[in-house]
């Protein structure tokens, strides 16, 4: 088992746990994995892993990393601040 699936497993545990002190449903609450920084490679693991919604906040890696697994079913987020001359190319992927 890689970290990535490992530490994937206990974020998984630990938002079940507090879904269930909640009185939540685990089913309605998301994991939103930032990926800023990390290769496509290891998104690939969190992928195998079942992690399916990732966050990005550089425009240019952002869209390079997209472009690269685009033959996946991914969810694709841009967080934090945007400045207004890349709004198109965020918008467009």
């Amino acid at each position: 088992m890689t970290t990535i699936c490992a530490n994937l497993q206990a974020v998984r545990a630990r938002i079940a746990a507090a879904a269930q002190r909640a009185g939540r449903r685990r089913e309605d609450i998301a994991l939103l994995a930032v990926s800023k920084t990390v290769a496509a490679e290891r998104i690939d693991e969190a992928v195998a892993a079942g992690q399916r919604a990732f966050g990005e906040n550089y425009a240019q890696e952002g869209i390079g990393k997209i472009a690269a697994l685009a033959a996946l079913d991914l969810e694709w987020h841009f967080i934090g601040p945007l400045q207004s001359n890349k709004t198109r190319p965020v918008a467009e992927h």
